[in-house]
Parts: C-alpha cells; structure tokens; sequence
C-alpha cells in the first residue's frame, strides 16, 4: 500500500505496538516528535526490527565504492549532489503538514547514503538554503547540507530543484586515504588510487539498490541481525529533520538520540 508521509509514523508506531517488524518507506518521520513517538514504541518492543526505505546505501556501485575505501584508516571527504529537479508547489509532498517538503520527504536518502559511504553516525548538522521569496525553511528545495560524522568524516549535500533536466540527477565523490571515486546517477563508477590507478565500472542499466536492499531486509530477519542498524535508521532520520531546523535558526544542530528520550 502507498502512504503519504504524514502516515508513516503512526504506522510504524502501531506496527510494533502490535508485535510486527516493520518496513517502512521514507520518511520515517516528519517531526521529532514523531521521531520521539516511535523511539518510545521501539523501546518497550521486544525483538523487533525497524528498516526504512533508504535504498541507495544498497547500491552495487555503493557497495563497490565502500569497498574501495575499506582498507583506508583516516576520515572521508564525501560530496552529494542531487539534481532532483522542479516539483509543483501544490503537489502533496510541498504540502509542509502531508508531504514534509523535500528536504525531510527526499533529501533523507543523501544524508542515510552519506553516513553509509562514512560508516559513522551524524553528530552535526548544519544547512543554508537559497534566498527565495515565499520559501519557508521546511519547503525550500534549494540547500547545501552540512554533515560532521563520530569518526571524524565530513559530507555536503546540495540538493536543487532549479537544475536542467538534461544534467545527470545524482553525483557522488568520495575521498580519503590517498583514494578517490565518483559514482554518475548511479549508472557507473570510477575508482582512483594515487597517481596513476584508475578503474571504471559501468553498468547495464542504473541500479540505485531498491532489490539488494529488499534482499538484505528479508535476510536480517531470517538472521536476527537487522542489515542496519535501527540506531543509524533513526539518527539519520533526525540529522535529516534537523537540517531544515538548522537552516530556520541559522545555526548548527547536535544530531543526538537522546533528545528522543
């Protein structure tokens, strides 16, 4: 069944108050209340499992990326850019009650695929948004989000909707320990090792990680070890929220599950 994102959180909550795991699309909430909601049910659930959609962690080309940065000991540079392109401003996901805006609806999945490519959790986060007049922090969908990880890695995102369609939509550069790469709209992926090594990987049609990460989900319950972690699930989830109330005060925000408590 599809819903719309205003749903999710009542959903999840009611799912494991009932005993069930959960597989739930993103976002998995709009508001930290909501985030805080679901906190608590999680708590008082015993042996439950809490995915969210975030596909592009799941990736092969993400896979292959990580893979290359697997033997690097020092913190990785890491840069998102999304051109996602123009939305009406009455469809439902402008709606800032149903829909959340696309920051906290979309730009969830560049903030879970960067803590992914870190392997670390966020623990600040810190977002400016274009100036435009009648845009509102929650409904801007032109910002640069800063993203500081626990292992000391770092991450931009910029996400636009005034791009040109004819531009590739997503573009990711990684960067640490004498490596490089670059994944085009997950499509292909070069990989570059000091001065001379180069490896080029492309594949037969764009693959952004929507059946591994299925795969991975059925597998984590079969298993008992969900395939990620519901504490990286939600932290994400917060730093994602807490962008567009960074870009509202101006400031940084701490990206801190305890606030949930």
């Amino acid at each position: 069944m599809t819903t719309r994102h205003d749903t999710h959180a009542g959903a999840v909550v009611a799912a494991l108050e009932a005993g069930k795991h959960v597989y739930v699309e993103k976002p998995l909430g709009l508001t930290v209340d909501e985030l805080a909601t679901i906190h608590r049910a999680y708590g008082n659930a015993i042996d439950r499992q809490v995915m969210v959609g975030f596909n592009r962690r799941f990736a092969p080309l993400t896979t292959l990326v990580k893979s290359h940065f697997s033997s690097v000991k020092s913190p990785l540079v890491i840069n998102i850019r999304t051109n996602a392109g123009a939305i009406p401003m009455d469809h439902w996901i402008q709606d800032p009650l149903v829909g959340g805006g696309r920051m906290i609806g979309e730009g969830c999945h560049f903030v879970d695929l960067a803590s992914a490519l870190a392997d670390s959790f966020p623990v600040s986060v810190y977002a400016v948004g274009s100036a435009k007049a009648a845009k509102s922090a929650l409904l801007n969908d032109n910002l640069v989000v800063t993203l500081t990880f626990a292992n000391g890695s770092i991450a931009s995102i910029t996400y636009t909707a005034d791009g040109a369609k004819a531009m590739e939509k997503e573009y990711v550069e990684v960067f640490g320990g004498g490596r490089s790469a670059v994944i085009h709209d997950f499509k292909q992926a070069t990989l570059f090792s000091g001065d001379l090594d180069k490896t080029h990987k492309k594949l037969q049609a764009q693959d952004k990680g929507q059946k591994a990460m299925l795969q991975a989900w059925l597998n984590g319950l079969k298993s008992g070890q969900p395939c990620v972690s519901y504490e990286s699930l939600m932290a994400n989830s917060l730093a994602t929220i807490l962008a567009v109330e960074s870009m509202t005060l101006n400031q940084p925000m701490a990206v801190d599950l305890s606030v949930l408590a």
